[in-house]
């Protein structure tokens, strides 16, 4: 694995070499799922690098090279050099599960790659059961629950319908405010 990534677009012709990958990387975090990230590469410029047991995402994020590995296990030290080869010492990782940014911090390989773990919690992956979430019942969902109250109380007129062609302008003007 000497050799430097080779990173192109994400297309939708990518998605049965990378689901090779993920379906067997033991990950069960949206931001892994191809349609995902198929759906958001306007947005972070998603480029990938197909390798035998890994793939490398690379996107921009805030104007810098950030990166998302999907694997299973821990990368190998080679794999983060050529990470880190690739940003210019600056390596960004997204999508590490507390479990794998420990391992990757403890790994006796990545001695020579100076780490910091920051958790972003606007990056966390939140999973709830439909019920509970359609009820908000229960103190864990108080803070949603008194969200949607808030909502109604400031919004007692609101109404939903479907959105049609006609409605787009008034969509920009809303989302520009």
């Amino acid at each position: 694995m000497a050799n430097p990534l080779i990173f192109h677009n994400l297309t939708i012709a990518d998605r049965d070499a990378y689901q090779a990958v993920s379906l067997n990387s033991g990950r069960r975090n949206c931001n892994f799922t191809f349609a995902n990230l198929f759906g958001w590469q306007f947005w972070f410029h998603t480029e990938l690098c197909v390798l035998d047991d890994a793939v490398v995402l690379r996107f921009t994020l805030d104007g810098q090279r950030a990166y998302m590995l999907c694997m299973a296990g821990t990368p190998s030290c080679e794999l983060l050099q050529l990470i880190c080869n690739d940003c210019n010492g600056h390596m960004i990782l997204l999508g590490l599960e507390d479990d794998a940014a420990l391992q990757l911090q403890q790994n006796a390989c990545a001695k020579g790659i100076d780490i910091t773990v920051k958790p972003q919690r606007n990056q966390y992956d939140y999973l709830y059961r439909r019920a509970h979430l359609a009820a908000l019942a229960g103190g864990k969902l108080k803070a949603k629950r008194n969200h949607v109250n808030k909502f109604l109380s400031e919004h007692p007129d609101f109404e939903y319908r479907p959105l049609t062609k006609d409605m787009f302008d008034q969509c920009r003007e809303v989302e520009a405010l």
